[in-house]
C-alpha cells in the first residue's frame, strides 16, 4: 500500500496548499457580501471559475506526465494517476461548497459535510476491508467519491441562498489568493515532502513509507484541530471589517486567541505510534511528542493555517 500512502500524501499536499486558500478566499468574500446584505451568487461563481483554473492547471500535467508519475511514485500503475485526477477534482468542488457555506455562517452545513465526508470514508475502507480488497486504487477512489457524496447531501439548503448580488471581478478574487496558495503551497510540501521523497529514493520499501505516513498523520492532529478554529473565525472577521466594526474585529482576535491557549498542546501517544509505525521508543518520543508539539505551535499561528472560534 505504498502507493497509496504516496496518493494520501499529495491529495493532502494539493488540498491544503491550493484548494484550502480558494475555500479561505471565498469564505472571505461571502461573508462580507452576508454582512453587508449582498447576494453572493457572482462570488461563487468567481469562485468555481478560479477552482477550476487550477483544476486545469494541475489535470493538464498530471495527464501528459502519467506514465513517468505511475513509475516513480506508483509502482507503473497508471490507474492510480487517475484516481488522484479525480481526487483533484473533489477537492475543487469541495473547497466551493464549503467555502460558501462557511461564509453564509452556516456551520451546522459544513459540519455535516466533513461529518459525511469522514463517516463515508471509514464505511467504504470497512467494506473493502470486509471483502477482503487490496487494491490502492479501490482504496483511492475514496478520496475522491466520499467528499463529492457529501457535497450531493449538502447542496440542497445550500442553492437557495445564492442570490444574484453586484458583480466582481477577477482581479478584486484573485489578487491575494496567488500570494496565499504559494505560502500555503510551500508549507505542505515541506510537510508532507517525507513520504514522497522516501518512496522515490527508496522504493523497495513500501513498509516504511506506510509507517512514516502513519507517524505523519499522527504528528499533524494538533493541526487539524486549529484548522477548525480558522474555518469558524474567518467569517466573523470579514464581517466586521465589511461593516466597519473595528470593535467586533477586536474582540473576536482576541476569543481566537484565548480559545487557541485552551487547546492543549495535543500529542500523539507514544504506544498509538509504536503499535502503527513499529518503531523504537526513542523514535516513537521524536515522532510522537516533539513533532506533534512543533505542529500544535505552527498550527495555532495566523496566516500559517489561522485560528478562529465561533462567534
Amino acid at each position: 500500500m505504498a502507493a497509496l500512502s504516496v496518493l494520501w500524501s499529495i491529495v493532502f499536499l494539493l488540498g491544503l496548499g491550493v484548494f484550502l486558500p480558494v475555500e479561505q478566499e471565498l469564505i472571505r468574500h461571502v461573508a462580507a457580501r452576508t454582512t453587508v446584505g449582498e447576494g453572493i451568487a457572482p462570488v461563487v461563481r468567481r469562485a468555481c471559475g478560479l477552482s477550476g483554473l487550477i483544476l486545469a492547471v494541475i489535470l493538464v500535467p498530471l495527464a501528459a506526465a502519467a506514465r513517468p508519475l505511475a513509475d516513480r511514485l506508483f509502482g507503473g500503475d497508471t490507474a492510480m494517476v487517475t484516481v488522484l485526477g479525480c481526487a483533484c477534482v473533489a477537492l475543487a468542488v469541495t473547497a466551493v461548497s464549503r467555502g460558501t457555506l462557511a461564509g453564509l455562517g452556516t456551520f451546522g452545513g459544513y459540519g455535516a459535510q466533513l461529518a459525511i465526508d469522514g463517516g463515508l470514508r471509514a464505511a467504504m475502507a470497512c467494506a473493502l476491508g470486509l471483502a477482503g480488497s487490496h487494491s490502492a486504487v479501490a482504496f483511492g477512489l475514496i478520496l475522491a467519491a466520499a467528499p463529492l457524496l457529501a457535497v450531493l447531501f449538502t447542496l440542497g439548503p445550500l442553492i437557495p441562498r445564492v442570490r444574484p448580488g453586484p458583480p466582481i471581478s477577477w482581479a478584486a478574487m484573485s489578487h491575494r489568493l496567488w500570494l496565499l496558495i504559494g505560502t500555503m503551497l510551500l508549507a505542505q510540501v515541506l510537510m508532507n515532502a517525507a513520504v514522497i521523497s522516501v518512496r522515490l529514493l527508496s522504493p523497495g520499501s513500501p513498509a516504511v513509507v506506510g509507517a512514516l505516513l502513519a507517524a505523519a498523520v499522527m504528528a499533524r492532529v494538533p493541526l487539524f484541530v486549529f484548522t477548525s478554529l480558522q474555518t469558524s473565525l474567518l467569517p466573523g472577521l470579514a464581517g466586521a471589517i465589511a461593516a466597519g466594526d473595528r470593535a467586533r474585529f477586536r474582540r473576536l482576535l482576541a476569543r481566537s486567541r484565548r480559545a487557541a491557549g485552551r487547546y492543549p498542546r495535543a500529542v500523539a501517544d507514544p504506544g498509538a505510534v509504536r503499535c502503527a509505525c513499529r518503531a523504537r521508543p526513542r523514535r516513537v518520543r521524536l515522532a510522537g511528542h516533539r513533532d506533534a508539539v512543533l505542529h500544535a505551535r505552527d498550527g495555532a499561528r495566523p496566516g500559517g493555517d489561522g485560528t478562529r472560534p465561533a462567534p
